[in-house]
């Protein structure tokens, strides 16, 4: 059997949604891949799963920086901002970066809000020295 990147992706997709054989059906996958001799892709086919995976799942990435932990009511305002603007499920990524001072850095595929302190200082200092 003759197959590429995308279509062992879909494969994989199809196998990752049954819970109960998933590692079985993993191990299968990667003898799979060894068989075909396509174990050197395997980098390239997860890119392919997980972009597949989205879109199948209407997900969308979601990456959060703040200078301290957002807590559950945050995230929950933010998922649920960026779902109503979307109108897909945001796979929420969270980082911490106290360099920022305060404010949010979200990543939205890739679209970026900034609304941190410190880039606000930045730009105010560049105002000023012009």
């Amino acid at each position: 059997m003759n197959v590429n990147v995308k279509q062992c992706a879909k494969i994989l997709y199809e196998l990752h949604k049954d819970k109960d054989k998933l590692e079985t059906n993993i191990r299968g996958f990667a003898a799979f891949l060894v068989e075909q001799n396509m174990s050197s892709k395997a980098h390239k086919i997860y890119d392919e799963f997980e972009k597949y995976r989205k879109e199948k799942d209407n997900l969308i990435s979601v990456e959060v920086e703040s200078a301290i932990k957002l807590d559950a009511g945050e995230l929950e305002e933010i998922e649920k901002m960026v779902r109503e603007k979307s109108g897909k499920k945001p796979e929420i990524t969270e980082k911490t970066n106290p360099k920022l001072l305060a404010g949010l850095r979200i990543l939205v595929e890739d679209t970026m809000i900034d609304s941190t302190v410190s880039t606000k200082l930045k730009n105010l200092g560049k105002i000023i020295t012009k």
